[in-house]
């Protein structure tokens, strides 16, 4: 477990994507620490497995994606929404030089996405609306509540977890397989994609078709 949190925070916080052999370095070691953890997990001791799920999370609490650039989009919709900007009605270069707070070129030039309309949901702009609420300037303070609020809905995904294992009687390492597994921690909570929210749903209509 200790080596798996090691490798997480060094590929959170130091590994570029370009840098293959370092990248693949570091996932390789923490599948092979997650896959001996899996194996020799026992039910006697399975909530240490899901407390240290959490701190994998939460020691990525102030890393900057490595692996996705996607946040940028997010939070230049979530200035537009902030500056009262309907965030589907034009592309991103309509809104240089317009005085806008948090918009201007520095964020511009950090878009994946200069040439498309956005894409994300209404729901999805609720969040980063909330992202850049209380600091509409600052990326990190938004990466950082983005991060919060994905790990507020993968607290809740392991808690339904532990619940439908239960459920189907099922030992309570099999949500190991979720809950530890590093490309899950590092595109959810690293990368801030939103997919963990999905699962949270998902999880939940499952649990409520059960009962």
């Amino acid at each position: 477990l200790i080596l798996l949190a090691a490798a997480v925070v060094y590929v959170g916080y130091w590994v570029p994507r370009e840098q293959t052999v370092l990248l693949l370095s570091g996932f390789g070691v923490a599948f092979i620490s997650f896959m001996v953890y899996l194996r020799q997990a026992n039910e006697e001791d399975v909530d240490l497995g899901y407390y240290w799920g959490i701190l994998l999370r939460v020691l990525l609490i102030a890393s900057l994606p490595k692996l996705s650039d996607d946040v940028f989009r997010f939070i230049w919709d979530g200035r537009l929404l902030f500056n009262l900007e309907d965030p589907y009605k034009y592309l991103p270069a309509h809104y240089l030089n317009t005085g806008l707070t948090g918009i201007g070129p520095e964020l511009y030039e950090k878009l994946n996405s200069k040439e498309y309309f956005s894409i994300y949901p209404p729901f999805n702009q609720v969040f980063f609306f909330l992202s850049v609420l209380f600091s509409p300037n600052s990326e990190v303070w938004s990466m950082i509540i983005l991060r919060v609020i994905i790990l507020v809905f993968e607290i809740g995904n392991m808690r339904l977890i532990k619940q439908l294992l239960a459920h189907y009687k099922m030992p309570q390492k099999y949500g190991f397989i979720y809950w530890l597994n590093p490309l899950v921690i590092f595109e959810l909570t690293g990368n801030l994609h939103f997919e963990g929210i999905v699962v949270f749903f998902l999880l939940l209509a499952l649990f409520k078709y059960e009962q």
